[in-house]
């Protein structure tokens, strides 16, 4: 009897195992170089524990898509995906970091580089490392075993929101393109300032 109780819960699940949403375009807004020490708490909950004289990039963008209601509605956990790309086709995953609803803290605009972004519906922020070393195995660090730095990086840096649930539904945005030359700039602004 157990038997045939089971049978629909195990239709429904393979019903949505492999079942994909594409969702709209993603807008790139700024790119900017922190401190892990400028970065405030609130922002800090879903971050990998890393030390605070780290360089993190902040990354803002916008969306049609509301990403943190549509994980919400369908139980999924959602991040932004950050990759190295070349002529917007994806080389490799470099970091996955989550994802933040709204404009950077005002602490963390400048003048060289304002908070707004190009406007769509819903504005998001995200922060990933400017680096992650090589590793012997994939593990609870950022980044991929491969490690990057985005110091030296040629290629351009290419994000993506994902998400999936425990049945195997998934969603996807389109992919943005940040050319390698905002990258540079990021990093080059760091550098030049006073």
């Amino acid at each position: 009897m157990r038997f045939f109780a089971v049978l629909p819960i195990a239709a429904i699940a393979l019903a949505f195992a492999g079942c994909a949403t594409n969702l709209g375009s993603i807008t790139p807004g700024t790119l900017r170089v922190v401190a892990g020490s400028a970065i405030p708490l609130a922002d800090r909950t879903g971050m990998h524990s890393r030390q605070d004289d780290e360089a993190w990039m902040l990354l803002t963008f916008s969306s049609d898509d509301n990403y943190l209601d549509i994980a919400e509605r369908m139980q999924m956990h959602v991040a932004v995906n950050e990759s190295v790309c070349t002529e917007g086709r994806l080389v490799r995953d470099i970091m996955s970091s989550s994802i933040l609803a709204g404009p950077p803290p005002a602490s963390l605009v400048s003048a060289s580089s304002p908070g707004n972004v190009p406007r769509r519906r819903y504005v998001y922020r995200t922060y990933f490392a400017m680096n992650a070393p090589k590793r012997a195995a994939v593990g609870a660090d950022p980044g991929p075993a491969a490690g990057y730095d985005l110091h030296n990086e040629t290629r351009d840096l290419c994000i993506q929101v994902r998400g999936g649930n425990m049945v195997g539904m998934t969603v996807e945005s389109g992919v943005a393109v940040l050319p390698n030359a905002a990258v540079r700039d990021a990093v080059g602004s760091v550098h030049s300032s006073p």
